[in-house]
Parts: structure tokens; C-alpha cells; sequence
């Protein structure tokens, strides 16, 4: 019989997550990308945003990484996303230096934080999230592009990484994540800190709502 704890680790971060990965995609931001609905503004305003929280989840890997085997196995320097971000406000013209999180989003980094402090291997989980909004957002960056008049890579490359290359990625980085060994209690683990990563991608989606309506 198969419990729980035989199932791949992407079947269980999947199959976890199903809930807020739905509440993630519900949200009002989150379907204005759907549409292509999002200003030039919003868009800009969506990638200052996300920058430290992912510049935070980067410094934390990386500095982790090589004391952390599954880390080591599973992160590349090309899946890291802040370097993708800073490159798509360079090609708006758009400063970095001056970017802070917001009060709500300054908590998400605590999170971050706090798990690289007390157990890095939680880094993973948090980095899963992100590389499979990968997915659907090779997709969404089509009409992104093509609502904001965006060459096919400048611009977006936060969104669309790896571009035709996507579905591949993805393939090798499940199979590599489902070869690597945890424990019962670090799968447990491991599932929770996912769920929290949905719970700050919604933050941050909540965060730009709120900008809209004040605007």
C-alpha cells in the first residue's frame, strides 16, 4: 500500500499545496495577468515588489547551499530570480537602489529568514513554489508581451526564464527533486513551507491590489 510518505516529493508538494495554489490563482492581481490586463505600470510596479523577496530566498540558497546536499543537488545559478528581475527593470530604465520591501512583504522575508536560520534545507520548499510559477507563466508572459509591446526576452525574463526551454526544465528539475532523500518529518516539513510560499506569493498579489485601488 502506498502511504503518503512513498509518493515523490513532487507529487506531495503538488498534491499539498492544491488548495492555496488555487487561492493564488483566484486572486484579482493574479487574474488581471491571466487577461493581460496589467498597465505597464502595474507590471513595473509587480517586478519592484517581488525583487526582495527573491533577492532575499537567492542570498539565503546561496548561502546555504553547499552545507546542504538537496540544495546543492536542486538549485542552479540559473534558477535563481533576482538577477531575471534586476535585468527586467534595467530594461525599463528602472532603479533597484532605491526598492523596499513593504511592511507586509518585509514579514514574507522574515519567513525566509527565519527558515535559513533554523533549518536551511526548508530553502527548497520555498524555491519550488517559484520555479513551478514557471509553468504558467510561460504561458501568461505571451500576452504580457505582447499587451505591453515586450520583445520576445527583454523585459520578462522574470516570468519566463527559460522560455521555449520551459517544459524540459521543469521535467529534469522534478526528476532530480524526486530522487533526493528526506525523511518523513522533512517531507512534513518541507510541504508546510510550500503552503507558506503560496501564502506570500498571495501577499505580494494583495500588496499590488492595494496600490491599484489608491492610484
Amino acid at each position: 500500500m502506498t502511504t503518503a510518505d512513498d509518493r515523490p516529493m513532487s507529487a506531495r508538494f503538488k498534491e499539498g499545496c492544491a488548495d492555496l495554489h488555487d487561492a493564488a490563482e483566484s486572486s484579482d492581481f493574479a487574474r488581471r495577468m491571466v487577461k493581460a490586463e496589467l498597465t505597464r505600470d502595474d507590471y513595473i510596479e509587480m517586478l519592484r515588489r517581488s525583487l526582495p523577496i527573491h533577492a532575499a530566498l537567492d542570498k539565503a540558497i546561496l548561502t546555504h547551499r553547499d552545507a546542504v546536499p538537496q540544495l546543492k543537488a536542486l538549485v542552479t545559478d540559473e534558477q535563481l530570480h533576482a538577477p531575471h528581475i534586476r535585468a527586467d527593470l534595467e530594461y525599463f530604465n528602472e532603479s533597484t537602489s532605491d526598492i523596499q520591501p513593504t511592511p507586509a512583504l518585509s514579514e514574507a522575508i522574515a519567513k525566509i529568514n527565519h527558515a535559513a536560520d533554523t533549518n536551511p534545507l526548508l530553502l527548497l520548499a520555498f524555491h519550488y513554489v517559484r520555479e513551478g510559477a514557471n509553468n504558467g507563466n510561460h504561458f501568461i508572459s505571451r500576452k504580457i508581451r505582447q499587451n505591453l509591446d515586450l520583445p520576445e526576452r527583454d523585459g520578462s525574463r522574470h516570468i519566463d526564464p527559460y522560455g521555449p526551454a520551459q517544459r524540459e526544465k521543469w521535467a529534469a528539475f522534478k526528476t532530480t527533486l524526486d530522487a533526493l532523500p528526506f525523511t518523513p518529518t522533512e517531507r512534513d516539513q518541507l510541504v508546510e513551507t510550500a503552503r507558506e510560499m503560496f501564502r506570500i506569493v498571495m501577499a505580494i498579489h494583495d500588496d499590488l491590489s492595494t496600490r491599484a485601488q489608491t492610484v
